[in-house]
């Protein structure tokens, strides 16, 4: 696992909290209409955990999640589930197919729910039209790495402010796989593609794309947020800069290219660099001015790793195909 053990307890106590929240405040909460009370309030919330048992040993998934959730106190009805080979989509695509509920909501072990999470993921699908809602999710800048990450990587900034006339559930082209919730027919019918050439990352993006085609709209709920890490270490650091471009390659090929390419590196330049020079914005990512210089160099490192990742996929797509595997 490349993120730290202690985020995957965080996120199971977050889970545990807001699953009791939810099924406490059903009955009353004005925001869950009456038709979804009885089902939530029958007994507890069904939590599969399913993992690769080639990548982490069963007996340290059993024991994290005994030592943090117990027996789940009619809270959760947990369920440990090896699936060996399966990498990140196919687990979630196994545990769709496993699941019973009307309403399936994936969470990354790696990512921390902010208080309310669930239930205003919850109370935007009992709308009719919303069969597919993601929730939010940013990198909280803790540290030089993080920071860093916080500013140019693909999630959105730390601190979200809402004004009351704020629309927080607004349709959107994409959702984030790590906290996302689906009603069940839909995801059924519309399980995430299968990956191809090595890919480890995008098939979200094709899943977002043949909802729209299928007239399935996306939405996305800024209240419900989940603080995701940077990448944990020089290794995977350079492992997610790498995949990430052989992954964009792959993924758009029919109409990807050297120009393309170019055009996607100064943009992303562009945007970091404009960042480090705003007195403002480098508040708002709380990066001092003696980190400046040090922020700015992670991501200019990472960003061109990307790249590099990009031309070896248009060039040498046969080296990059099953490396880096993420």
């Amino acid at each position: 696992m490349f993120s730290e053990l202690e985020r995957a307890r965080r996120m199971l106590r977050a889970l545990r909290e807001q699953a009791g929240e939810l099924l406490a405040c059903t009955a009353g909460d004005a925001e869950t209409p009456a038709r979804l009370a009885p089902a939530l309030l029958a007994g507890p919330i069904e939590a599969l955990i399913l993992f690769d048992e080639e990548a982490i040993a069963a007996h340290s998934v059993r024991a994290t999640v005994e030592e943090v959730l117990g027996s789940g106190d009619g809270v959760l009805e947990i369920r440990i589930e090896a699936a060996p080979g399966l990498h990140y989509y196919d687990l979630k695509n196994l545990g769709a197919r496993r699941a019973s509920g009307e309403l399936l909501v994936f969470l990354d072990s790696d990512v921390i729910p902010e208080p309310g999470w669930l239930r205003h993921l919850v109370a935007a699908a009992c709308r009719e039209e919303v069969r597919v809602v993601g929730g939010d999710a940013f990198i909280a800048p803790e540290d030089l790495v993080s920071k860093a990450f916080s500013v140019f990587w693909f999630f959105n900034e730390p601190h979200a402010v809402f004004s009351p006339d704020q629309p927080t559930l607004q349709p959107h082209k994409q959702f984030f796989a790590n906290n996302v919730l689906f009603k069940r027919a839909t995801f059924l019918a519309h399980p995430f593609p299968t990956m191809e050439r090595g890919m480890t990352r995008g098939a979200c993006v094709q899943l977002a794309r043949e909802l729209e085609r299928a007239g399935i709209p996306v939405y996305r709920e800024l209240r419900a947020r989940v603080s995701h890490p940077a990448p944990n270490g020089w290794r995977h650091f350079f492992a997610r800069a790498m995949a990430q471009g052989r992954d964009r390659v792959f993924r758009d090929r029919e109409d990807f290219g050297m120009r393309q390419s170019l055009w996607g590196l100064r943009s992303r330049l562009r945007h970091l660099w404009g960042t480090m020079r705003d007195s403002a914005a480098r508040r708002r990512y709380r990066i001092t001015p003696a980190e400046t210089p040090a922020v700015f160099g992670i991501g200019l490192l990472y960003i061109g790793t990307r790249f590099v990742g990009e031309i070896a996929a248009l060039h040498f797509p046969g080296f990059v195909e099953k490396r880096f595997r993420i």
